[in-house]
């Protein structure tokens, strides 16, 4: 599995690098970032440094423990039976988890550990594509990502990892099967 995340994820992302390198620049950045980018000073005033440093962490926080909420209410809210259904399913697993990834935002050094929670009720394709997906898209990077760039360079940078992702494990559950 860890060969397979690393393989894969090396795949996605240059594919991904590829198809984004045909964008035009003015068609990728927010143009109030490229104003901010533009009018602000240079000098290094701490109090700058400060202010910038509350505001992303007040953003991420948000977006953590609103990913956090969402996945204990999963746990608590959605029936088991439910998800050992949607779990050996070898379609749905994969749509499943890749959204759980999605959702819940947990960083990359720890989704594994997350992910073993689900080992036994979902398929080995929907394991890895959580662990492909969430790490690179996820509700924060969302947000981080629309601080710089457009809507639509956004939601195609998504598209295309929830597409390799998908084929990833769709793939994976094929052939173990």
């Amino acid at each position: 599995m860890v060969w397979c995340r690393i393989i894969f994820a090396l795949i996605i992302v240059q594919i991904t690098a590829f198809i984004v390198s045909f964008f035009k620049e003015d068609s990728v950045i927010n143009p109030d970032f490229e104003k901010l980018c533009h009018s602000h000073n240079h000098d290094s005033k701490l109090s700058n440094l400060f202010s910038s440093s509350r505001n992303e962490f007040w953003q991420l926080f948000t977006m953590l423990a609103l990913g956090a909420s969402i996945a204990a209410a999963t746990q608590i809210f959605v029936p088991r039976f439910i998800i050992n259904a949607v779990g050996g399913d070898i379609f749905l697993s994969v749509i499943s988890m890749i959204t759980l990834s999605f959702i819940i935002s947990i960083c990359s050094s720890i989704d594994a550990f997350f992910a073993l929670a689900y080992v036994r009720n979902f398929t080995t394709g929907s394991i890895l594509s959580f662990l492909l997906f969430g790490p690179m898209i996820d509700i924060k990077m969302i947000t981080l990502l629309k601080t710089t760039f457009r809507w639509k360079f956004i939601a195609t940078i998504t598209l295309i990892v929830f597409i390799l992702s998908l084929i990833v494990g769709l793939g994976v559950n094929l052939y173990v099967r």
